[in-house]
C-alpha cells in the first residue's frame, strides 16, 4: 500500500521575516503560495507560476527559487521536506521495532469512576507506582506477562467499545478475565514453550526465579554485612532502583543504601518495609523517614502497590 503524502513541513518565522525583509503583503502571500505548491508538485513550470501569482509578482520573487532551465524550486523547502520526511519514515520504523518489545499489560481501576486504565510498560512496578500516584487508583497488575507490546493495541481494539478516553476503558468482571486469559496465551514465555507441559513450565519458571533469587542473596551475604530478616527486604528496594534505571554503582553505594534504611527504620523490619514502600508508591529516588516526607514535604499517599489486591499471572 502507497505511502499516504506527508500533510505538513515545518516553518521558520523567524527565517521567514528575515527573508521577506521589504517585500509587500502581497509579494509575501505570493511567496507563500508557490512554496504550498512547491510542497504539492515538488517543482513547477515558469508558466505556473505566473498563472499562480501574476506576472509582476514572480518578477519579483523570482530570485527566491532555483532552476535547472526548465523547472523551478526553493531549495530551503526542499531540504526541510527532505528531511521530514526521513523523520517521519524513522518514526514508523522506531514504532515497527517497538511493537515486537517485550512488556507487561497493567490494569489500574479508579474507585472514584468505576473505570480501568490499560496500559503496558517494560518496567511495570515504576509505572504502576507513577499511575497509581497519579490517578488515585488501586493497581491490578500482572507481573509477569512476557508480552509483545503490538499485543496492548490488540486489546484496546478489541475493546474499543467499552473505550471512555485514551487508555481508559469502562470493564466489566468478564472483560478483565478476557483480558487475563489474552495475555496468558499470548505470553511469550508460553509460546516457546509450548511444547512442554503447563506444569513443567510453572516449575521451571519458579526454579529460574529462586536461581536468580538465590544468588542476589549471596552476592548480599558475601559483600555486605546484611542482617538475614532484611535481605528480602532490601532486595525489593534495589530490584525498584534497577527499574528506575539507577542501579547503585558499587559495593560501597548498596552498603550506604542498607546502612541509611537500618538507622531511618531503627532496626525495625516492619518500619522498613514501610519506609520502602513508601518510596516506591511515591516514586522517589531515595529512602526518607515516615514522618519526613521527602525533599520537597510531599505527603505520602497510600495508594502503595504493595499494599492493594494484585492480579498475578499465576492467580
Amino acid at each position: 500500500m502507497a505511502m499516504a503524502k506527508d500533510p505538513a513541513f515545518l516553518f521558520y518565522p523567524g527565517d521567514w521575516l528575515g527573508g521577506t525583509m521589504g517585500m509587500s503583503l502581497e509579494q509575501k502571500g505570493a511567496y507563500m503560495e508557490l512554496l504550498v505548491l512547491q510542497f504539492h508538485r515538488n517543482k513547477f513550470k515558469e508558466n505556473i507560476a505566473i498563472n499562480q501569482v501574476g506576472e509582476d509578482n514572480w518578477n519579483i520573487i523570482k530570485e527566491k527559487f532555483k532552476t535547472d532551465g526548465d523547472l523551478f524550486w526553493n531549495e530551503r523547502l526542499l531540504t526541510e521536506m527532505e528531511k521530514r520526511k526521513k523523520f517521519v519514515e524513522s518514526r514508523r520504523n522506531s514504532l515497527r521495532t517497538n511493537t515486537d518489545d517485550i512488556v507487561n499489560i497493567y490494569l489500574l481501576f479508579d474507585s472514584g469512576t468505576g473505570n480501568y486504565k490499560l496500559g503496558s510498560s517494560m518496567r511495570v512496578t515504576v509505572r504502576v507506582a507513577e499511575q497509581v500516584r497519579k490517578n488515585n487508583a488501586i493497581a491490578l497488575f500482572y507481573k509477569s506477562t512476557d508480552i509483545k507490546r503490538k499485543h496492548e493495541g490488540i486489546l484496546h481494539n478489541k475493546f474499543k467499545n467499552r473505550k471512555i478516553r485514551g487508555d481508559w476503558f469502562k470493564l466489566s468482571d468478564t472483560d478483565i478475565t478476557k483480558i487475563k486469559e489474552y495475555c496468558e496465551n499470548n505470553c511469550e514465555k508460553k509460546h516457546r514453550t509450548d511444547s512442554r507441559t503447563e506444569n513443567e513450565n510453572e516449575n521451571e519458571n519458579k526454579n529460574d526465579n529462586k536461581n536468580k533469587r538465590r544468588i542476589k542473596k549471596e552476592d548480599l551475604l558475601k559483600n555486605l554485612d546484611i542482617e538475614p530478616e532484611f535481605i528480602e527486604i532490601f532486595l525489593d528496594w534495589l530490584e525498584y532502583k534497577k527499574e528506575r534505571r539507577e542501579s547503585y554503582k558499587s559495593s560501597k553505594s548498596v552498603s550506604l543504601a542498607y546502612n541509611k534504611l537500618i538507622k531511618l527504620s531503627g532496626g525495625n523490619k516492619t518500619k522498613a518495609k514501610s519506609i520502602i514502600e513508601q518510596s516506591m508508591a511515591n516514586n522517589w529516588a531515595g529512602l526518607w523517614d515516615l514522618t519526613n516526607d521527602g525533599k520537597n514535604n510531599i505527603h505520602p499517599t497510600n495508594d502503595r502497590v504493595d499494599d492493594v489486591p494484585i492480579i498475578t499471572m499465576d492467580d
